[in-house]
């Protein structure tokens, strides 16, 4: 009988141990990563909000140039985003899904936040791409896209570095367009 017990604890004792390393972790690299600040929040409410407007003008004043040259390159980009939302119920509350702290080439730190909009009939994830760590609400990256046609884990376009082209991978994972998150 003792001896299943030392079996047993010494069993459970790894276990445990792990456990707590790996709590320890998430918990650690969760704390490291940038949090939403209030610019952050407000430059993302007036995004949404400039999504319910008829031409796209407000919505190009709030982004980088990079954003506005992507929009202006296909006009029907932002029409498309406009029509995912549901005409004639108010704005949905945004829910902060993911964040991540990114450092691009060529482009440096950016933090990407994806916002989750839940409408009783559909979910929206938006995808802003901010500029820097520091809570910069400079926009160098936009998406917004149908819950029901992406899986949550899929909301960034990610880079692996076994890739034949790294290069490519890069740009398409910065770049806004219609197959790819910023």
């Amino acid at each position: 009988m003792l001896k299943k017990l030392v079996v047993i604890i010494a069993l459970i004792l790894p276990i445990t141990a792990c456990e707590k390393i790996g709590d320890f972790l998430i918990a650690k690299f969760e704390s490291s990563l940038p949090s939403e600040t209030s610019s952050q929040r407000a430059k993302s409410e007036k995004l949404f909000a400039a999504l319910h407007q008829p031409h796209q003008d407000s919505f190009l004043a709030l982004v980088e140039e990079n954003v506005r040259d992507a929009m202006l390159a296909d006009q029907e980009l932002f029409s498309r985003m406009k029509k995912l939302i549901p005409a004639g119920q108010p704005s949905a509350e945004a829910e902060v899904i993911q964040r991540m702290a990114n450092t691009r080439l060529g482009e440096g730190e950016t933090t990407t936040i994806v916002y989750k909009y839940d409408y009783p009939q559909k979910k929206l994830y938006m995808s802003v791409v901010f500029a820097g760590h520091d809570g910069d609400d400079k926009v160098k990256g936009f998406w917004l896209e149908n819950a029901a046609e992406k899986e949550s884990d899929d909301l960034v376009t990610e880079i692996t570095s076994d890739a034949d082209d790294f290069n490519t991978q890069v740009d398409e994972a910065s770049t806004v367009t219609p197959t790819a998150y910023s």
